[in-house]
């Protein structure tokens, strides 16, 4: 049973406010991460949903196919990519709400306006503020599991490398989230 979210406003409404761009060509129908990236943006508190208003629109949302096997060709006219790699569409894998979270984390990078080509120990800091950002947002439970699939080596991207994850990250994991989750459990979130 997937969790009920708390909506801050319609698909309809964001539409609206995102008259040009990739974000009006997102359709459930076209797969799990643009059903994630609609959920995400219907979620997202009304303060950092302005700042995505702002700056959403200079991002290129790449959401290649598996055909693609990580390729990514020249975006034309963007220096600035939010990807979501092709095996989040794998669906004996990963649970919906882990595909949700994979996606409210790049969104984070944009609202926190991340710089992409930072050096490691800033690249990891801003790993750290992303997820706990995601974690204010309500996906709490989610981005634990997440986690903690990732430490154990069961990676969907190439992009995290768990045993680097900081030590105040899982202290924060640990600590201020401490919910009841069923590691063994690849397929829900649990309870």
């Amino acid at each position: 049973m997937e969790k009920e979210w708390s909506y801050q406003r319609t698909f309809r409404e964001i539409m609206d406010d995102f008259p040009r761009g990739d974000v009006r060509d997102l359709d459930s129908a076209n797969g799990r991460r643009d059903r994630a990236l609609k959920e995400v943006l219907r979620i997202v508190p009304a303060e950092d949903y302005q700042i995505l208003r702002k700056y959403l629109y200079q991002y290129k949302l790449f959401r290649p196919p598996k055909a693609n096997l990580g390729h990514v060709d020249t975006l034309s006219g963007f220096s600035l990519i939010l990807y979501l790699d092709p095996l989040l569409e794998e669906e004996e894998d990963m649970h919906f709400d882990r595909v949700l979270v994979v996606a409210a984390h790049e969104i984070a990078h944009i609202v926190l306006k991340h710089d992409y080509n930072a050096e490691m120990k800033k690249y990891w800091q801003q790993e750290f503020a992303a997820w706990k950002r995601v974690c204010e947002w309500g996906f709490g439970k989610e981005v634990k599991k997440h986690l903690i699939f990732q430490k154990e080596g069961y990676q969907v991207t190439t992009k995290f490398e768990a045993h680097s994850l900081p030590v105040e990250f899982e202290r924060f994991l640990n600590d201020e989230l401490n919910s009841s989750i069923d590691v063994n459990d690849k397929n829900g979130i649990g309870s």
